[in-house]
Formats: structure tokens, C-alpha cells, sequence
């Protein structure tokens, strides 16, 4: 039969809605949780169908080939960059009114690099950077980010516990 997997909860939520049965990742909401599912691992010879975004990352796939699974992929949607509000944001970071960043997404933190002009490089970089996990964690780091805040998973709950934590422990 067809087995149906979701890397975020939310994601799974919906399918459930639909009466879908889905499997979501126990300890950390990305792939490398839902590679960790104990049904993931002997794969070879299954059929494999991953719908994603244009681009991405190739981890699931990458990974499930290399446990002998026939992998194809569907793109659905593709995220793009806007400047739209690059004016907006140079201005409030030369003003010092952000207090802290929030990124969902290593896309989105990338995206923020280079929307930002190389004046302000410096005052983004030492500003708080909240993140939904480890991976967007580190190329925060790797972006030169100082004070890096990071959540269980990138669902509301967990992104706003983990600010609160920090704003009550701030001193």
C-alpha cells in the first residue's frame, strides 16, 4: 500500500483532515527527523514520490537512494526572494530598532543576507537570530550571527516559548 510522511506537523495535521493516514518525525520536525523514522530505513526496491519545492534541498532523496529506494520528485511551488522591503529593513537596522531576527527557513535567512546592504552587515550579524533548529542554526553561525536562539521546530508554539525564554532571561 501507499504510505504517506510529512516532515512538519502541521503538514501531517492537514493530511489527517483529509482522513490520510501520515507519518511525522518524533524528535526534530526536518528531514533528517524524518529520515530517523524506524520505516525509513529498509527501503530498497520501494517507490519513492517526494513533493517539495522548486530547488531545496536534495537530502531526502539523496539519502532514501542511497538506502536503495527509487526516488522521483514533484515540485509544487517555488519560493522567491523579494526586496521588496529591502529600503524598510536597511532603515530599521541603521535606526538599531530590531531587537531580535526571526527566520523560519535557511532560504529565508539567506535571502536576508542579501537583501541587506554591506553597511548593515555588522548590525544584523550581532543581533539576536531566532531559528527553527540546528541546520538553520548553523549557517546562522556560518553567516557570522552571534546570538543564535534556537527552537525545538520552526511551529508557532515553539518559536514563541523559545523568544519568551530569551526575553525573561535577557537581564
Amino acid at each position: 500500500g501507499v504510505r504517506y510522511y510529512a516532515v512538519g506537523q502541521s503538514t501531517g495535521a492537514l493530511l489527517r483532515e483529509h482522513q490520510i493516514v501520515v507519518e511525522t518525525p518524533v524528535e526534530t520536525y526536518d528531514t533528517e527527523g524524518l529520515l530517523a523514522l524506524p520505516s525509513l530505513q529498509a527501503v530498497a526496491g520501494e517507490k519513492v514520490l517526494i513533493f517539495a519545492g522548486k530547488g531545496g534541498r536534495g537530502t531526502l532523496a539523496e539519502t532514501l537512494r542511497q538506502r536503495g529506494a527509487r526516488v522521483d520528485r514533484c515540485e509544487l511551488y517555488e519560493r522567491s526572494g523579494s526586496s521588496r522591503f529591502a529600503d524598510e529593513i536597511n532603515a530599521l537596522l541603521m535606526q538599531a530598532k530590531v531587537d531580535v531576527v526571526v527566520a523560519h527557513s535557511g532560504e529565508l535567512l539567506e535571502q536576508l543576507f542579501a537583501t541587506v546592504d554591506v553597511s548593515n552587515r555588522h548590525q544584523l550579524q550581532t543581533l539576536p537570530v531566532l531559528v527553527p533548529g540546528q541546520r538553520v542554526a548553523d549557517l546562522a553561525k556560518d553567516l557570522g550571527c552571534q546570538k543564535v536562539l534556537m527552537a525545538n521546530s520552526a511551529l508557532p508554539d515553539d518559536m514563541v516559548s523559545t523568544i519568551l525564554e530569551w526575553y525573561s532571561n535577557r537581564g
